[in-house]
């Protein structure tokens, strides 16, 4: 989406929601409302000629063109607060955490877990799983919202420290496409 089109979003919104995909879009328009322009959907699976242009691998897409948003959002008027609403599925919420271009391993998000206070026999656990079945663990076997929360934080923090107007707030939220809802937040 141009930097213009993204600017001109604000003018009849004091809210944007950017959302990685379809399932992310919806549960939070389920949620909170608003109206269908305040919404930027990354188009990630069309991302062909973007990933030519900048010469990235597919998986780098995502972040890219979260950058780019946030990029235009910086170019706003400070006399024009905005709340951005950052709703992603488990992989972009760790890469917007660790704020790393590459899609998260394992390691990457074990490390991160592993500051949020999930104990060491938890810890074993998930030391052999991929990063979807860490999150299928948290979720459905021990049921650890919390870290989930603490996740959102650290990415909301991360989008917080690149936002050249302060004043903006941010929020960021965990959608499931397993569950198709909003898992955490940093609400």
């Amino acid at each position: 989406m141009p930097r213009p089109a993204i600017i001109d979003k604000l003018t009849s919104n004091s809210d944007i929601v950017i959302c990685d995909n379809d399932i992310s879009l919806q549960t939070h328009k389920e949620l909170f409302s608003f109206k269908d322009d305040a919404y930027i959907k990354l188009h990630l699976t069309n991302a062909n000629s973007y990933q030519l242009y900048h010469k990235i691998e597919p998986s780098d897409v995502f972040f890219y063109t979260f950058m780019e948003i946030l990029d235009s959002l910086n170019l706003v008027p400070d006399t024009h607060p905005f709340r951005i609403h950052c709703v992603v599925n488990w992989e972009h919420l760790i890469q917007v955490a660790l704020w790393d271009l590459q899609t998260p391993t394992p390691k990457e998000v074990i490390e991160i877990i592993s500051t949020t206070g999930l104990g060491d026999n938890e810890l074993r656990h998930i030391n052999s799983l991929n990063v979807n079945e860490i999150f299928k663990y948290l979720l459905y076997e021990i049921k650890r919202f919390d870290i989930f929360r603490k996740i959102c934080h650290y990415a909301k923090r991360q989008i917080r420290i690149r936002l050249a107007n302060k004043s903006n707030q941010v929020s960021c939220y965990l959608a499931s496409s397993s569950t198709k809802t909003i898992v955490a937040s940093s609400l």
